[in-house]
């Protein structure tokens, strides 16, 4: 599929496959609608909160939380009010080791395997001992990332395998315990996903969703409801402020032209909605980069 909510993006490099983002947000208009990659992300609150769905769980992400998402888990991301997170994004075969010895056995190939799963809410899952052991190894990645000394990668590779060791000594990694079953209803749901991009500045209907997921109008409705903690038309809705937003950024276009453009047909109506989901007017939105 050409247009899919699988981020595409390249994290890092093929000899170094890991990047590290920061994002500060003054006014608390961040918001990453769902997605997933194949990478791990390992995110921390540093201020302010966060609103986060994460495998269909939504979380108050407070500061000084440490949470985890695994690969190929739905995720989205909202602000509330001024904040300021990092995530660490990274290929799980950066892990690996090239000798199969009995460390690639037991704990790094039931990783890569997607046989055992981090727990999406670290902090809640450890000491405060733990915590705090864990925010240096987590800062130390962050240090030597923007560091071009000659090991800095490599301490960020031994950081990475002590936040795993702490993992396993606290005995928090969790069987992936998904049937197959479930697993084909989540790529049912993520196709829905894909099809709300590529189509989100036309006419969709619920039929034509539930069609999609294989499901009856009644049933998709309650799954997507359990999985992504919304309607189907919530999110859509989500997607296309999201999309309006980048507009009022980028482009000179006119509110009414913007709300057109991103499937609204009444234009209160998206003003309304771009309130709702933004705090803000579209025009105030705009206006933000001018003050």
């Amino acid at each position: 599929m050409s247009r899919s909510l699988k981020e595409m993006n390249a994290h890092g490099t093929p000899m170094f496959p890991l990047q590290v983002y920061t994002h500060r947000d003054k006014n608390g208009f961040y918001s990453v609608t769902a997605h997933w990659h194949d990478e791990l992300e390992f995110l921390y609150i540093e201020e302010g909160t966060l609103h986060g769905i994460i495998a269909g769980t939504p979380y108050e992400m407070q500061a000084s939380e440490f949470y985890f998402i695994n690969s190929g888990e739905l995720h989205e991301l909202r602000a509330h009010n001024h904040s300021l997170h990092h995530a660490i994004v990274f290929d799980p075969k950066f892990l690996n080791f090239d000798v199969y010895d009995a460390c690639q056995h037991n704990f790094i190939q039931p990783v890569t395997q997607q046989k055992l799963l981090f727990p999406n809410r670290i902090s809640a899952a450890i000491s405060p001992k733990e915590h705090e052991e864990l925010r240096r190894s987590y800062f130390d990645i962050i240090q030597n990332y923007h560091h071009s000394g000659q090991s800095a990668l490599l301490k960020i590779k031994i950081s990475l395998l002590q936040i795993l060791e702490l993992c396993f000594r606290t005995e928090i990694m969790k069987l992936n315990d998904t049937t197959g079953k479930q697993l084909a209803s989540i790529n049912q749901l993520k196709a829905v996903l894909d099809y709300v991009r590529s189509h989100y500045t036309e006419s969709v209907t619920l039929k034509e969703l539930a069609d999609i997921a294989c499901m009856s109008p009644t049933y998709f409705c309650r799954y997507f409801h359990q999985e992504m903690g919304k309607t189907p038309f919530a999110f859509l809705n989500e997607y296309r402020i999201k999309k309006a937003a980048i507009l009022l950024d980028g482009s000179s276009l006119s509110v009414s032209d913007i709300a057109i453009n991103c499937g609204f047909d009444n234009i209160s109506y998206f003003i309304r909605k771009f309130k709702e989901y933004q705090g803000v007017t579209p025009k105030k939105y705009r206006s933000r980069t001018e003050e």
